[in-house]
């Protein structure tokens, strides 16, 4: 009476079909249309021969070095290429969507009865920031000054002292066209959760007798502090228009309410700083 193991496995290699040659026709019943992640379309078809198994390239060299000769189509240096067209737009919005979660960013506009030279020339002294911006608590130029005192931003810095900071930052111009647009940035300012850099954009434009000015600070957040986005986007909420009516007193020498609101205007800002 033969081993029944033994007699199971005899009976598995006699059920077993035997190898197709390299030149031999194989049936039509054997091939199926499979989708495989190596394939440049979407949609391929494997010959897979009499073996019950898959046809992934493990198999199939195994299946070689038995003397087995499966036809496997298969491109193995396939790279997912760069969309065209939707896919690129849709990219780019995913990038400026991740862009605008890092770094809150609030405008407020106001109108003051001055010309836009005179209000210019007073938002481009850095070291006015300190009389009316909630962002500079102190400020100081770097380096000498000029004989009549000049400390206009398109040639100096400025130390400066961030709201909660214990210590002075560099605070220096990024922004300029004259009696047009001025921007500050601040130097990175790091903690235990992350950091933040902070930037202060001001645009001027006539309307009617005066101009309207607007008000405009973004804070590139990293780290643990991008879960703080909603609490810094809500305190520069709170404190912007605040900021924009003590300006419009400072520069009228009026305690009236000024015309301050949030409605869009030709405020644009540049790309992200570098790192420092």
């Amino acid at each position: 009476m033969p081993h029944p193991r033994r007699g199971r496995r005899a009976e598995r290699r006699r059920s077993f079909p035997a190898p197709i040659s390299a030149g031999s026709a194989r049936p039509a019943s054997r091939s199926a249309s499979v989708i495989s992640p190596y394939s440049s379309s979407s949609q391929s078809t494997i010959s897979r021969g009499p073996s019950p198994h898959h046809a992934v390239p493990g198999v199939a060299r195994m299946a070689e070095l038995r003397g087995r000769k499966w036809h496997i189509p298969l491109n193995l240096d396939w790279q997912a290429t760069p969309g065209t067209g939707s896919d690129r737009r849709t990219a780019q919005v995913a990038v400026a969507r991740r862009r605008c979660r890092s770094m809150p960013q609030v405008q407020v506009y106001v109108s003051i009865p001055l010309p836009v030279d005179e209000v210019f020339y007073f938002l481009s002294d850095g070291r006015n920031l300190a009389r009316w911006h909630s962002g500079v608590m102190d400020i100081r130029p770097e380096g000498p000054e000029g004989a009549d005192g000049a400390g206009h931003a398109e040639r100096r810095s400025y130390s400066y002292r961030f709201p909660g900071r214990h210590r002075d930052f560099r605070l220096e111009c990024c922004a300029y066209e004259h009696n047009v647009r001025i921007g500050f940035i601040g130097q990175r300012m790091w903690n235990p959760l992350g950091s933040q850099m902070p930037r202060y954009d001001f645009r001027v434009w006539p309307q009617g007798t005066g101009c309207r000015v607007g008000v405009q600070v973004t804070s590139w957040l990293t780290g643990g502090m991008l879960l703080l986005w909603p609490i810094v986007a809500l305190g520069w909420r709170r404190d912007l228009p605040e900021d924009a009516q003590r300006l419009h007193e400072l520069l009228t020498g009026s305690e009236e309410l000024a015309d301050v609101g949030h409605e869009p205007g030709p405020l644009v800002i540049a790309d992200r700083p570098r790192r420092r």
